[in-house]
């Protein structure tokens, strides 16, 4: 990756075409996939992998270097996959030597916050044009969402035109006398672009694109008829938790908390565990008394714990997170039962066992762990270990189906050797000799 582009004066280098990569940077692992565009929006996918990850806490970089040294050993993992699978079967001169020149990003952070905002003009008649729709969208551009944040993002909601509620893809083109449109605007903490784009320049790359870990997520973790009967995705993570609210096939709301399951083993060390103590018993006790169980013992430091005092200290961080889903509901305007039916969970703390059970009486909607779901990926089916893989790399996925900029160049393992001018009369003269022994 790396060190490739400072000899492009020494090698040639040829753009290969259709080859992507997305990239998702998590707190606790970096994830990685490659894919290759097959036509019709649609990717193949080629490889994958991930690293522990390092210098990032609630979707920001806090250590360059560490960052750094991760997606560098990750797009050299994934470079190697990708050699491997160009160069099975070609003979030893025609094998290629790939390196990642531009990333896709999973952008995540917990300053990710939405704010809705609206158009309107008097048409008189005339036709709603292209024109008037990039007026709309300067106008969103000038949004006042502070000092320190920037738009991420603006996602077309309905419009109403002449008093009637239309989809926002019937605007264009429509005569009328008056037209307004509705946007929910995304935006964050300028320095989660910014310092993103800073470490990839260290390391000689560009940063093809980003895509909002919600809303990437909720690309291939729903299918089309859970975001138009409404649903809520949650995804539990190490340091933050995201909420993306989906109605009418719409993003209605999205929200990132900086609160994640890493609390709960924190609670836990309060019983005078250690971290790794308190990870073990968080990831084998639930947030819910089990009735066929009933209470227990856990032996730890020689000592006995009673199961209900573990069930306590983990509802109590389950129930803080699922009021803040519940805040994000409320503030997306839509009514649990009439608008929203299911709550899709992802993350790895979605793992948490009674997590379901809780959800379900604090919020009233029916719960299910998320599955993959998008028609764009090739062979996603034989590509996964299992459910549990799907989720770990579902946010790379969701951003690798929106990429369209090729990622990859290439040269050849072995450069062509010059030959020299002796070489050249020697095969001249042995060609000559051949042809009058055939006559």
């Amino acid at each position: 990756m790396g060190s490739g582009h400072n000899k492009k004066n020494e090698t040639k280098y040829h753009e290969l075409e259709g080859y992507v990569i997305a990239i998702d940077l998590g707190s606790t692992e970096f994830r990685g996939i490659v894919g290759k565009k097959v036509g019709n929006g649609k990717i193949e996918l080629i490889a994958k992998d991930s690293v522990a990850g390092q210098g990032i806490n609630k979707g920001c970089i806090q250590n360059v270097e560490d960052v750094k040294y991760g997606i560098s050993r990750l797009c050299k993992m994934l470079e190697n996959r990708l050699n491997t699978k160009l160069n099975e079967g070609k003979a030893p001169q025609d094998r290629i030597s790939t390196e990642v020149r531009r990333v896709y990003i999973s952008l995540n952070g917990a300053s990710i916050d939405t704010s809705n905002n609206s158009a309107s003009r008097k048409m008189g008649g005339n036709t709603i044009t292209r024109e008037l729709v990039e007026e709309f969208d300067n106008e969103n551009r000038r949004y006042p969402i502070g000092n320190d944040n920037e738009l991420l993002d603006i996602i077309p909601q309905e419009c109403i035109i002449d008093d009637e509620d239309r989809p926002f893809d019937q605007m264009l083109g429509t005569r009328c006398e008056s037209v307004t449109a509705k946007y929910k605007l995304v935006h964050g903490k300028k320095s989660l672009r910014q310092n993103l784009e800073d470490v990839l320049g260290e390391l000689n790359l560009k940063l093809a694109g980003y895509v909002l870990s919600t809303i990437a997520e909720g690309n291939v973790m729903l299918t089309d008829e859970e975001k138009e009967l409404g649903c809520v995705l949650v995804n539990y993570g190490h340091t933050s938790t995201g909420v993306s609210v989906y109605y009418k096939k719409l993003l209605k709301f999205t929200f990132v908390m900086p609160l994640g399951s890493k609390m709960i083993a924190k609670d836990l060390t309060t019983l005078k565990l250690t971290e790794n103590q308190a990870k073990e018993i968080k990831e084998c006790c639930a947030c819910v008394v089990d009735p066929k169980r009933g209470e227990y013992t856990i032996t730890m430091n020689e000592r006995e714990i009673n199961s209900s005092t573990i069930n306590e200290i983990i509802a109590r961080r389950i129930q803080q997170m699922l009021g803040y889903v519940n805040a994000c509901i409320d503030q997306s305007g839509l009514k649990i039962g009439s608008q929203l039916e299911k709550l899709i969970l992802t993350g790895g703390g979605s793992k948490q066992k009674g997590l379901k059970t809780m959800a379900m009486e604090e919020i009233g909607l029916e719960v299910g762990r998320g599955q993959l779901h998008n028609n764009k990926l090739v062979s996603a089916d034989k590509f996964f270990d299992d459910k549990n893989e799907e989720q770990r790399f579902s946010q790379s996925l969701g951003t690798i189906v929106t990429a369209t900029e090729d990622c990859f160049e290439y040269k050849l393992e072995m450069e062509p050797t010059k030959k020299t001018l002796f070489q050249t009369f020697k095969e001249m003269a042995l060609g000559t000799f051949t042809e009058e022994l055939k006559e």
